[in-house]
Order: C-alpha cells, then sequence, then structure tokens
C-alpha cells in the first residue's frame, strides 16, 4: 500500500480487521460441503463489512492527533484498510488443508467479497458525507480499484 507522504504530510492508514470464522456457517447449516455462497453468511458478512467501513471512516474524524501533519493527511485522505483475521481457523471449520486448492478458491472468494461490500459501503458513505478532498485525480476517480493496481 502506498500512502501519501510529503514535507506537509505524514502517512496515515486506520485499520480494522472482519473476524472470518464468525461469518461461517456451521456444518449443519450448509446445504453441501463446499458451496462458495453457502459457505459464508454473506448477510451478515455484509452487515459487518458496511458497519466497520463507517466505524473506520468515523475514527478518521474522532482520532486524536498528536502530530499535525498525521492529521492533516488522514483528513485529506481518508484512508482506510480492511481485512480479516482467523482465516486458518475458517479453514480449519471447512476441514480444509492450506495447501487445498478449495482453501485458494474459499480465500479468493472470501476476499473478493470482502472487498466488494466494502467498496459498496465506501461509496454510499461518499454520497451521505461527501467525498474526501483528495478524491479528484485518485485512481478511485479513474476507476481504478485495488484489485486492478
Amino acid at each position: 500500500i502506498t500512502l501519501n507522504t510529503s514535507d506537509d504530510e505524514i502517512a496515515v492508514c486506520n485499520l480494522a480487521s472482519i473476524n472470518l470464522p464468525a461469518h461461517v456457517r456451521s456444518a449443519e447449516q450448509r446445504q453441501a460441503k463446499f458451496d462458495l455462497p453457502d459457505i459464508l453468511d454473506l448477510e451478515k458478512l455484509e452487515q459487518t463489512v458496511t458497519t466497520t467501513m463507517r466505524m473506520l471512516d468515523n475514527v478518521v474524524d474522532l482520532n486524536l492527533y498528536s502530530v499535525d501533519k498525521a492529521r492533516r493527511s488522514n483528513l485529506r485522505h481518508r484512508p482506510v484498510g480492511l481485512g480479516c483475521m482467523g482465516f486458518q481457523d475458517a479453514l480449519h471449520m471447512l476441514r480444509l488443508a492450506w495447501s487445498d486448492a478449495d482453501a485458494h478458491t474459499f480465500a479468493d472468494w472470501a476476499q473478493q467479497s470482502i472487498s466488494a461490500y466494502a467498496i459498496r459501503a465506501s461509496a454510499l458513505l461518499a454520497r451521505e458525507r461527501g467525498r474526501y478532498s483528495s478524491y479528484d485525480g485518485s485512481l478511485w476517480s479513474r476507476g481504478i480499484l485495488p484489485i486492478d493496481s
């Protein structure tokens, strides 16, 4: 991740993690052993990601900055990062080994789902709160998403 740092700004990024195993359906809840749309509770995941993105955006405004250059950068660019934790636990719940092709498929699918929900939540926040001030000219403004860069 490349973040803006200059004589006037210090790069800041506000981070959160989604607890992936909390969104994996139990074996009893799933229709099939390995049916991707059935493995994760997508409604719950979307709600979690949407709430988390709102909380991350709020952190930008509510943070206590000890360095003015960090405050300036954070308010201007509003950088956030959302990942997941507990991937190995999710694989264990699914009875998948790291090296299993289904584990790789699950990893891609879970991350793409989180990414899509985060992008949607971010767009809705921009509609509600306005774009961040350095949006014009950014990769986002040119339709280049993180997966593309």
